[in-house]
């Protein structure tokens, strides 16, 4: 007996030995699989910020490529308009400045044509006005020849001229309207006035039944003096002259 005892306690060790053992074993398989997958955790994370890295240079390479492309097309289109305004501009010069040396040429071929007749109607005019001159001289040798330039003349032209502006007579009738007076209606004369109002109003106040004097018409009171109750109908003349 005493030895199987001894048998089954060495035994129940050895269990809880092998038991621990396999215990340690696990843990230390789980921790190696959490330090393996912690590992691969960190590749994966490692791997994905270089991918997102490689992405990001990947944009702003196609960005800085785009927007190089865009300058340069956008310099070439500069280039281009500012070539064809300094064409037009260049053309236009050409032109104008060809009508005005047409334009000189034939002011110069004309210029002497033209002077040529300016010196032929003054010529003309002078001639003329000393052959009139010569001929009144003629017809009336007593008499004195006034020019355009005599003082007599020219004030009496302004005298002509005054007479003229301010002597002629216009005939400009006016509206001189006739206002009529404005005409009150009837009804205002049976209206009190302001100053009969307030003495009403303060006699009223103190002496309710002493409200007659400066009061409304002997139409609108009773015989106590007190007023009646008003209709607002027209009121004939025969009335009002019973009541006075």
């Amino acid at each position: 007996m005493a030895d199987q005892k001894v048998a089954t306690r060495s035994f129940k060790k050895m269990a809880g030995k092998i038991v621990t053992a396999q215990k340690i074993v696990d843990v230390v398989v789980t921790t190696r699989r959490d330090v393996i997958r912690t590992k691969k955790e960190a590749k994966e994370e490692g791997e994905n910020v270089l991918r997102r890295k490689q992405q990001t240079q990947v944009i702003k390479h196609s960005e800085n490529t785009r927007l190089h492309d865009f300058r340069r097309k956008q310099y070439a289109a500069m280039r281009i308009q500012k070539a064809w305004r300094n064409h037009k501009m260049r053309s236009f010069a050409i032109l104008l400045t060809a009508k005005q040396a047409v334009h000189k040429m034939r002011m110069r071929q004309g210029a002497d044509e033209f002077h040529k007749q300016i010196a032929a109607l003054t010529i003309q005019l002078a001639w003329r006005k000393y052959i009139r001159r010569k001929l009144l001289q003629s017809l009336a040798p007593n008499k004195r020849q006034l020019r355009m330039w005599d003082p007599e003349l020219i004030a009496m032209k302004q005298r002509a001229l005054v007479s003229q502006i301010y002597g002629e007579q216009i005939a400009a009738p006016f509206w001189h309207p006739n206002m009529l007076r404005p005409q009150r209606p009837y009804w205002t004369k049976l209206a009190p006035s302001s100053a009969a109002l307030s003495y009403n109003f303060a006699i009223d106040q103190y002496h309710p039944l002493v409200a007659k004097k400066g009061s409304m018409p002997s139409p609108f009171l009773d015989e106590k003096g007190y007023p009646k109750e008003f209709i607002w109908q027209m009121i004939d003349e025969e009335e009002l002259q019973d009541s006075e």
